[in-house]
């Protein structure tokens, strides 16, 4: 069976609903697994119906600490091998209008609800799962389009922040540096933002202006001095010119 086929028979089976054996419940919502797609894919949930506890007699598992979205985000992945953008389903808007438009997801909260997919595959240990969330995140990091830079460096402290508090994969925390790291300087333009990141302190906020100081200050030493070795380079060309008229 092709890869493709598979996929689309573990879709049709999910849609289906039929022969279900697991259940994951989330915030009034219920999502119906198999144990053979999910337990293969993931040691706690496997752990979770073997080993003797509530969700072995219930056949239940509660996923209450994470959103709906992410939950289903999570059952997408683990039959299909992706998972939809936030902004990307209906679910993401509620319920519309026939003639509605939806408005496009912020930078921001299209970040967190990929920190939120990375979160729950960091959780359950979905390593393909936190594999795929850290490369759209990557991708979405990366899109310096004008139109929504501004927008990105205004959502970094908010992802910084739910990163922090939701999942300890080393991977996200150097993507999230990394971008912050090109952006300090639009970053460092309100310190109490930073400053009230769990994941920052004074100190650290202190430093990182000292360090844009301290580039912006070589850089303009860098610029002084490549004009005065233009000026010396002048000096010498028009020195070597007088000496050969003078020969």
């Amino acid at each position: 069976m092709s890869s493709g086929h598979s996929s689309s028979f573990l879709a049709q089976l999910l849609a289906s609903r039929e022969f279900s054996d697991l259940t994951f419940f989330c915030c009034g919502q219920e999502f119906k697994v198999h144990k053979v797609i999910v337990c293969m894919q993931s040691a706690p949930i496997k752990a979770a119906v073997q080993g003797g506890f509530e969700e072995t007699e219930t056949n239940r598992i509660n996923m209450d600490k994470f959103q709906p979205d992410t939950v289903r985000r999570l059952v997408q992945f683990m039959y299909s091998g992706n998972y939809d953008d936030p902004g990307d389903s209906d679910d993401d808007h509620g319920t519309l209008c026939a003639d509605s438009i939806p408005s496009a997801p912020s930078v921001e909260a299209m970040l967190l609800g990929h920190i939120g997919v990375n979160s729950i595959g960091d959780y359950y240990q979905v390593d393909g799962l936190m594999s795929l969330a850290n490369s759209k995140i990557k991708k979405l990091l990366s899109d310096r389009n004008a139109n929504n830079h501004e927008s990105l460096i205004a959502g970094l402290p908010a992802a910084i922040e739910a990163a922090a508090e939701s999942t300890g994969n080393k991977e996200l925390f150097e993507i999230l540096a990394e971008a912050a790291s090109r952006n300090t300087s639009c970053l460092l333009l309100d310190t109490e933002v930073l400053k009230n990141l769990s994941a920052m302190s004074d100190f650290a906020v202190s430093l990182l202006q000292a360090m844009i100081n301290r580039n912006l200050a070589l850089g303009t030493e860098l610029v002084d001095t490549r004009f005065r070795l233009c000026q010396a380079e002048e000096r010498l060309q028009e020195r070597e010119r007088t000496l050969r008229n003078a020969e």
